[in-house]
């Protein structure tokens, strides 16, 4: 009986160890001094009465040893059972925490395909913009020649801004706004596909959920989540001109432009933009948004 007891234990010590479960584990460390405590007992009976013949006499000990045994032995089944709770409990826990990362992973993907794909309209809503002028070209004072010039792409805020004088250092603040409100009328549509479409994406970043990051109490991190989203604006900043800056910041001081001028202030769409390249009048308007 003693020898079968000490192999099933040493079984199981096997198995532990080439699970790897023994080794740091303080239950299993335990567990295995219960096991041995209920192994040495018996061990330890035989051994101070194997040579006592008054078997009336060991009977009572032997009865005595095997009733303190067994609660060794439930004992350290239940640690082991419990400590095999507690390795499943931790492995589900690190199963959900990968679960979350993947979902995270997955949800960005999906955000940076839309965003992505919203940058490649604004290239082509950019590229698609044509402007044709008549201009006229005097060969004497009695021949003249007509022909057109297009103003395509980019071309066309440079055309705008020096047409309508909107930089004109001379001009009063509200004189340049009034100039800038002339020319939104009379290309709104052009300029309106254009803000519309970049308000848009800003508002999807700013609003987004795929972007937000977690701290360890799964709360959000403000801070981090924020600098994430500020990430993504530095992409859409890199890619405007400075006269489509100078016309972002003429268009958020009008009646159109007012729910753009909290995201421009916010994720400073106009820090790329030298205060230097507006008229004086209007710099005060302009530095109180990049310092708000």
């Amino acid at each position: 009986m003693f020898e079968l007891i000490i192999i099933v234990v040493l079984l199981a010590f096997y198995f532990l160890i080439r699970s790897k479960k023994i080794i740091g584990g303080i239950l299993e460390k335990l567990a295995i001094i219960v096991v041995l405590l209920a192994v040495i007992s018996p061990v330890i009976s035989y051994l101070l009465y194997k040579h006592d013949t008054n078997f009336a006499l060991v009977g009572p000990v032997g009865d005595w040893f095997g009733g303190s045994i067994t609660p060794f032995l439930t004992l350290g089944a239940f640690i082991i059972a419990y400590s095999t709770f507690l390795s499943q409990k931790e492995e589900l826990k690190i199963s959900k925490q990968e679960s979350r990362r993947q979902e995270r992973a997955i949800r960005l993907e999906s955000f940076e395909g839309t965003f992505f794909r919203m940058l490649t309209l604004h290239y082509e809503i950019v590229n698609s913009i044509q402007h044709i002028e008549e201009e006229t070209h005097f060969v004497n004072y009695q021949t003249s020649q007509k022909y057109t010039v297009p103003h395509n792409g980019r071309n066309f805020f440079t055309l705008v801004i020096n047409r309508w004088g909107i930089l004109n250092l001379r001009s009063s603040s509200s004189e340049l706004q009034n100039g800038y409100d002339s020319l939104y009328r009379t290309s709104e549509d052009k300029l309106g596909h254009y803000f519309r479409n970049l308000f848009h994406i800003i508002s999807f970043i700013d609003t987004s959920a795929d972007l937000e990051i977690y701290n360890a109490s799964h709360k959000i991190d403000e801070e981090k989540t924020f600098e994430k989203r500020k990430s993504y604006i530095r992409i859409i900043r890199a890619q405007l001109s400075s006269n489509e800056l100078i016309l972002l910041f003429y268009n958020s001081r009008t009646d159109v432009g007012k729910n753009f001028y909290d995201l421009i202030v916010k994720y400073q769409l106009l820090n790329n933009l030298r205060s230097e390249v507006l008229p004086e009048s209007v710099r005060p308007f302009f530095l109180e948004m990049k310092q708000a």
